[in-house]
C-alpha cells in the first residue's frame, strides 16, 4: 500500500481530527461548539486532499506534519474573525459617519487588522530527523510572532464625532487630544493622548447594601412557683421545666412556667445565679437524752445545700463548656458555689431565708458558633447534688383533707395551744361572738417540719365549699379567704397522734396539720375583733360547726416561700437598624 493511500485512510484522518481538536480545546480553555467542530473537520479534510495531490510521494509523517502546519493558522484566522465580529460595538457603529465607518471596515478586512493568535509552543527537544529546524531558529520565530502580536494589538484611535451633529451647546463640547497639561488649544500636541477627566457620576459606584448586626443581652429570670402546681404533681421547685411561647401572653399559673417572649438567633446562653431556700433537705434524727436514759428524739440539725461543696445545674437542652471526672459533672450546665445568704430572724433553723449560688470564678455558658441557634422552645432544669441526686425530691404541694376551726372540733383531748378539745374551756375564740381565732388545715400526708414551717407563705386552691352545709354567702366568703392570691401565713405546725393534736413535729420530724390565722376587722379603725364570714356572726359560727367531719377532695396548697429562682443571660444577634436610618438633614 502506497504512502498516499495510507495518508488518505479514514483512520489517519480521524487521528488528525482528534489531534487538532484537542490542541484548540487546550488553547481556548473550553470545548468547541458544533459549528466550529464542523469547520475544523472540513479544514482538515481539505488540506489533506491538497497535500496528497501535491506531495503524495513524501512519507506519511511528513504529510501529516504539513497538514497540521496549514490547518492551525487557517483555523486560527477563522476563530479570530468570529471574535472580532462578536465584539463589534453596535452602538458606536451607529454614531459613526460614513467615512469613519468605511475606514474601520477596510481595516477589519485587511490581514493587518486581524490579531494574530498565540503560536503553538515550540518543541525544543532534539529532533530524531535532520530536516527539522534548530531550537535557536524556533526561538527566533516565536519571538517575532510575539512582537507582531503586540504591534497588531494596539487599539486604533477613532476620530471624534462630528461637532455639527448637535444643536445644543452641551453637544458641541468635546475633549482635546493630548495630556492634561496640554489643555490649551494653542499649544496642544496632536501626538499626545490624554484620558477623559473623571466626572462625579463616574466615581459613584452603586454597591450592594451591607447588613450589620448587633448583639442584644437579655436577662431571663425563672421562678419555680409560676408552674401549674395544682395540676402538675410530677415536678417540684428543684426539678421543673420552662417553656417559651409568644402566643401565650397570659402571666400566672401554667403547667410549666412560660416565658411570653421567644428568643431568636441566640449566640450565647450564660448562667448568672440561682437562689434556693435555706431549708433542711434531709432530717437527721439524734438522741438528746443522757446516757442510760430513755431515747428522746431530736431533729433540729439543718442539712441544707451548705452541706455540699457545690450544687450542679443540669439542663437537658443545653450542653455547656463544663467537663468533669464523672457523668454528673460532664452533663452539667453549671457548677454553683455559695455566694451570699439572708434570712428573716435570729436563727437559721427557725427562720425562712435564702442562699445565692453562683458559678464563682467560672464562665458557664453555651456558645453557638458560627451559626446562631434559631430559637429556644423549652428548658428542663434540675438542681442536683455533686452525686447526681435532686436536692430534694419531696413535693412542695400538699393535698388538704380537713379544715376545722380551732374552737369547734371533734378532738377529745389536746396538748396544742392552738386547738380546744371537747370538754375544755373555749378560750381560743373571739370573746362572746364565738368565732375561732385560728383555722387548722389537716393534710392527707405527713410533711417535713422544714418543708412547711412557721412564717412561711402558703396558697390554697381548689377548695369545694359546697360540701359544707349552711349559709351560701358565708361559704363563698370563706372560700375567698382561703384562696386569697396574697396567700396565708403559717402560724405553727403540728401532728395528731390518734385523736390528740400536738404542736411541733413527731419523733421523726414530720407534721400533718398547719395552723393559720383567721381574718380580723380593719385594724386601722382600732377594732381587734374577728371579721365573721358572710358578715354575720351567727352564720360564721354555724359554718365552723358544719365543717367538722367534712372531707375535702381536690383542695391543694403550695409553699410559696420555699421556691427557687434561676437567672440566665441570653445574648441574641439582631439586625442593626441604625445603619439604615438617614439623618434629618440628608
Amino acid at each position: 500500500m502506497s504512502s498516499q493511500v495510507k495518508f488518505l485512510d479514514p483512520k489517519n484522518e480521524s487521528m488528525l481530527d482528534k489531534l487538532v481538536y484537542q490542541d484548540f480545546q487546550r488553547r481556548l480553555g473550553c470545548p468547541l461548539n458544533e459549528k466550529q467542530k464542523a469547520r475544523l473537520l472540513k479544514t482538515v479534510h481539505h488540506y489533506m486532499e491538497e497535500v496528497a495531490e501535491k506531495g503524495g510521494s513524501n512519507n506519511i509523517q511528513s504529510m501529516n506534519k504539513e497538514v497540521l502546519t496549514l490547518v492551525v493558522p487557517d483555523f486560527n484566522a477563522y476563530l479570530n474573525r468570529q471574535n472580532i465580529s462578536s465584539k463589534t460595538d453596535v452602538e458606536s457603529r451607529m454614531k459613526e459617519d460614513v467615512g469613519s465607518r468605511f475606514s474601520s471596515l477596510q481595516n477589519e478586512r485587511s490581514d493587518d487588522g486581524i490579531k494574530a493568535l498565540m503560536p503553538p509552543t515550540p518543541d525544543f527537544r532534539i529532533p530524531l530527523d535532520d530536516e527539522t529546524a534548530s531550537p535557536l531558529s524556533l526561538f527566533e520565530q516565536a519571538k517575532k510572532a510575539r512582537e507582531a502580536e503586540v504591534l497588531n494589538s494596539s487599539a486604533m484611535i477613532k476620530r471624534n464625532d462630528n461637532d455639527n451633529e448637535g444643536t445644543y451647546l452641551s453637544n458641541l463640547q468635546s475633549d482635546l487630544q493630548g495630556n492634561v497639561s496640554s489643555g490649551n488649544p494653542t499649544i496642544v500636541k496632536p501626538e499626545e493622548l490624554r484620558t477623559k477627566p473623571s466626572l462625579p457620576q463616574d466615581l459613584i459606584i452603586p454597591q450592594d447594601e451591607i447588613l450589620s448586626y448587633k448583639e442584644n443581652e437579655y436577662n431571663l429570670v425563672v421562678f419555680s412557683a409560676d408552674r401549674d402546681w395544682y395540676n402538675n404533681q410530677r415536678e417540684n421547685r428543684y426539678n421543673f421545666s420552662v417553656s417559651f411561647s409568644p402566643s401565650n401572653t397570659l402571666q400566672g399559673f401554667k403547667y410549666s412556667p412560660t416565658v411570653t417572649n421567644r428568643f431568636n438567633n441566640i449566640v450565647r446562653i450564660e448562667m448568672v445565679k440561682v437562689i434556693v431556700p435555706l431549708e433542711s433537705t434531709n432530717i437527721l434524727i439524734q438522741n438528746s437524752a443522757a446516757a442510760g436514759s430513755s431515747f428522746v428524739s431530736q431533729t433540729s440539725v439543718v442539712n441544707s445545700v451548705m452541706t455540699h461543696p457545690t450544687i450542679v445545674l443540669h439542663v437537658d437542652e443545653l450542653e455547656s463548656n463544663v467537663y468533669g471526672t464523672d457523668d454528673t459533672l460532664d452533663r452539667s450546665f453549671a457548677t454553683l458555689q455559695y455566694d451570699a445568704q439572708w434570712f428573716a430572724g435570729a436563727a437559721v433553723t427557725t427562720s425562712p431565708g435564702y442562699l445565692a449560688m453562683i458559678p464563682k470564678f467560672l464562665k458557664c455558658q453555651r456558645v453557638y458558633t458560627p451559626t446562631p441557634l434559631a430559637t429556644l422552645t423549652k428548658l428542663t432544669l434540675q438542681l442536683q447534688t455533686p452525686f447526681g441526686n435532686i436536692l430534694n425530691e419531696s413535693l412542695d404541694t400538699l393535698d388538704i383533707k380537713f379544715i376545722i376551726g380551732c374552737s369547734r372540733n371533734a378532738y377529745t383531748s389536746a396538748t396544742s395551744k392552738y386547738i380546744n378539745s371537747t370538754g375544755t374551756a373555749n378560750n381560743i375564740r373571739d370573746g362572746a361572738s364565738g368565732n375561732s381565732l385560728f383555722f387548722i388545715i389537716v393534710t392527707n400526708t405527713f410533711f417535713s417540719q422544714y418543708l412547711f414551717s412557721a412564717n412561711d407563705l402558703i396558697q390554697v386552691k381548689g377548695t369545694d365549699t359546697s360540701l359544707i352545709s349552711g349559709n351560701v354567702t358565708a361559704r363563698a366568703d370563706f372560700k375567698s379567704y382561703l384562696e386569697n392570691t396574697n396567700g396565708l401565713r403559717i402560724v405553727a405546725t403540728g401532728y395528731t397522734a390518734s385523736t390528740t393534736p400536738n404542736d411541733g413535729a413527731n419523733a421523726v420530724g414530720y407534721c400533718n396539720y398547719i395552723v393559720v390565722d383567721t381574718r380580723y376587722s380593719d385594724p386601722t379603725t382600732g377594732l381587734t375583733t374577728v371579721l365573721p364570714f358572710g358578715g354575720d356572726t351567727t352564720a360564721s359560727v354555724a359554718l365552723e360547726t358544719a365543717m367538722n367531719g367534712v372531707t375535702f377532695t381536690g383542695a391543694r396548697l403550695i409553699n410559696l416561700t420555699k421556691q427557687t429562682q434561676l437567672t440566665f443571660r441570653v445574648i441574641t444577634r439582631d439586625m442593626d437598624s441604625t445603619t439604615r436610618i438617614r439623618a434629618n438633614n440628608a
